[in-house]
């Protein structure tokens, strides 16, 4: 089984570990020949427009896993890869046994 977090018996919660994630897409005909900062402002609405900016910048959202400028213009096929980092809250720890599926 995963280690993926710790449970704190007194209280009964859990805590996952942080961690990264690496979502990945190719490009949508829609998307072909616009600039990568539009396409995620537009379509990827979770954070704004300056946030992906800065992600661009810093190289942890990519083309075919390479770092590019915030005017790239998308084309047929370009994998796109935007890494987050990820912390949830504590989670209810079950007193049941897992199931085995």
């Amino acid at each position: 089984m995963f280690n993926v977090g710790e449970t704190d018996n007194k209280i009964g919660l859990r805590k996952v570990y942080p961690y990264y994630f690496t979502f990945t897409t190719f490009t949508k005909g829609r998307w072909v020949g616009e600039k990568i900062l539009d396409v995620f402002a537009r379509e990827f609405r979770a954070h704004p427009a300056e946030e992906y900016e800065r992600c661009i910048k810093a190289g942890t959202l990519t083309v075919n896993y390479e770092k590019v400028d915030v005017d790239y213009k998308l084309k047929h096929n370009d994998l796109l890869a935007n890494v987050v980092h990820s912390s949830e809250k504590l989670s209810a720890q079950s007193r049941d046994p897992p199931l085995g599926i």
